[in-house]
């Protein structure tokens, strides 16, 4: 599916202005001190080519989670441009279930959306039953679901997609450990081979281990960038934190 190796991203001084975002965000929102025209995000200047993982890196509330919708155009930007190409597809753990949808049914519908032909569904769907692993809840409604079998079903349905862009925030180590571990080198076979990846996470092990560069991020801004490991070192020191701190 991924055939075409000119994948790319490219941000080009991009804001991104609180009159833009919902309702919803500004309910989940709704204790922090929030101006009518706030940036959320910052003069965000950032290219990544086919063959790159990146990760991003940054405290709470520093644009991270903000930055991969907007990549994944839930969000559209106030100024700047953005142009990208590829398909893109976000994992941010939140997805919306149609609470009386078989999970069988969930999988068929989403890779459709995804672009995949009824062909190539039926060719992989046995392997994303088997992965997934919650024997006959596959064939019951998600109302029916515990927390970690809705995981399970949308984390293979994303992985298994197989897009050009994949966008990870917090979702991957997270929640079902036993399920993460025991299919540990299938998902790690899919991140690495997949063309450009763009993740958030707080799990340096995790960031190390999949992305070569990574950014940091502050306030909505990008504060530097480099090398994984120059970057979580400069996180982590105190040069940072006296920033933070002041």
């Amino acid at each position: 599916m991924n055939k075409n190796k000119d994948f790319f991203i490219k941000l080009s001084k991009v804001d991104l202005d609180i009159s833009n975002f919902n309702h919803e965000y500004r309910l989940i929102n709704s204790k922090k001190k929030i101006k009518k025209h706030q940036k959320i995000l910052n003069n965000i200047s950032l290219e990544i080519k086919n063959g790159e993982k990146l990760g991003i890196i940054g405290p709470n509330g520093a644009g991270k989670s903000t930055l991969l919708r907007l990549i994944a155009e839930i969000y559209k930007p106030t100024s700047g441009s953005y142009e990208k190409k590829g398909t893109c597809i976000g994992f941010f753990g939140n997805i919306f279930y149609d609470e009386y949808l078989l999970g069988i049914e969930f999988i068929k519908n989403s890779l459709m959306l995804f672009g995949h032909s009824k062909k190539q569904i039926d060719h992989e769907i046995n392997n994303i039953i088997d992965f997934i692993d919650i024997g006959d809840y596959i064939y019951k409604t998600f109302h029916t679901y515990s927390e970690g079998m809705k995981a399970r079903v949308s984390l293979a349905t994303v992985i298994f997609a197989k897009p050009s862009i994949l966008l990870i925030d917090e979702g991957i180590g997270a929640g079902d450990r036993f399920f993460i571990e025991k299919t540990r080198k299938i998902i790690d076979k899919i991140l690495f081979e997949t063309p450009i990846l763009i993740m958030s996470s707080h799990d340096e092990d995790l960031l190390s281990k999949f992305c070569k560069k990574s950014i940091l991020m502050n306030n909505g801004e990008i504060v530097k960038s480099g090398e994984t490991s120059e970057i979580l070192d400069y996180y982590k020191s105190e040069i940072f934190k006296d920033k933070l701190s002041n």
